[in-house]
């Protein structure tokens, strides 16, 4: 079972801002309240292996992130990492919010590790000064969705969301992601722990 590293919380105030991510094994769905991106649950899509509608890749000759329809914590589709086999800056999938300059927002999204290794798997922002990164270097217990999520300070009207896989990667290295959100902190609270 993970352990929550921080206080529980079951509001944030606007001028909070998390010391470390948490992270809540088993969340139960539809306790909490967050703000989802656009199409952050993946659900507008061409189907199976296909990638996003208003998500884009950067070094997809690395892997991609696309839809899949095999594992969904909100709806009926996450999206799944197919790696190639590679070592060192690995791929993404990216997209755009618009954010207010100075405000804390969290970032949050859900999590679920199929056979991650070797491989580091993050979902930050791009640019922040508070850059919050979701799951690198934490060892995802695997076959259960993980709520992960973070603060941080909105630096301009556009901050950019990325899905990112790197390190040390084999082709069998699988996750799913879901259920993007970028929430004000002052509105964000975590789903529940059963």
């Amino acid at each position: 079972v993970l352990v929550v590293v921080a206080a529980l919380f079951t509001a944030i105030s606007s001028t909070a801002a998390l010391a470390v991510p948490v992270f809540v094994e088993n969340p139960l769905a539809g306790t909490g309240n967050f703000t989802l991106i656009d199409n952050g649950d993946f659900e507008v899509n061409g189907g199976n292996g296909t990638q996003p509608t208003g998500w884009s890749d950067f070094a997809n000759f690395r892997g991609v992130w696309r839809a899949s329809d095999e594992q969904s914590f909100l709806g009926n589709y996450s999206i799944k990492s197919a790696p190639n086999n590679f070592s060192g800056a690995g791929f993404t999938l990216f997209r755009n919010v618009v954010t207010i300059p100075g405000e804390t927002y969290i970032l949050s999204a859900y999590f679920y590790n199929v056979s991650l290794t070797n491989a580091q798997f993050r979902i930050d922002n791009f640019p922040a000064p508070d850059n919050p990164d979701l799951g690198f270097g934490i060892a995802f217990p695997t076959e259960s969705w993980v709520l992960g999520y973070d603060s941080f300070v909105a630096s301009s009207t556009s901050t950019t969301i990325r899905i990112v896989m790197d390190g040390t990667v084999t082709s069998d290295q699988i996750m799913y992601v879901d259920g993007i959100g970028v929430t004000l902190a002052s509105e964000f609270r975590a789903d529940a722990m059963p």
